[in-house]
């Protein structure tokens, strides 16, 4: 198991990948931060894509991030989603909007090694 973090810049651009689970891998996703560091109210918009399923579902649709704060999703003990390999996080924000996401996920070979 290996805990890594990711960081991405969202802005009002397509839809954007924000992770997604390596080869060879599965993954716990156990917190995402998102703060708006603008002087204005913005929303944002984040995706869960299955690869297995080649289907997206939307965690928040529209959902506003008040000026100069930050949402939490999880953190909380056995609070996770578990990802496979080639599943994506995607994010897009509002017009003009400059959102940074923080991902605190582990990671774990998919295949049993030496067993």
């Amino acid at each position: 198991m290996i805990k890594k973090s990711a960081v991405s810049i969202i802005s009002d651009s397509e839809l954007t990948t924000v992770y997604t689970v390596p080869n060879g891998k599965t993954c716990e996703l156990v917190m995402v931060w998102i703060t708006n560091p603008d002087t204005t109210n913005k929303t944002l918009r984040l995706d869960f894509y299955d690869k297995s399923l080649d289907t997206s579902v939307t965690i928040l649709e529209d959902y506003q991030v008040n000026q100069k704060d930050f949402v939490q999703i999880g953190g909380t003990e056995n609070s996770f989603v578990v990802m496979k390999e080639g599943d994506k996080l995607m994010a897009q924000g509002s017009h003009n909007s400059n959102f940074r996401l923080i991902l605190a996920m582990k990671e774990h070979n998919s295949i049993i090694q030496g067993g």
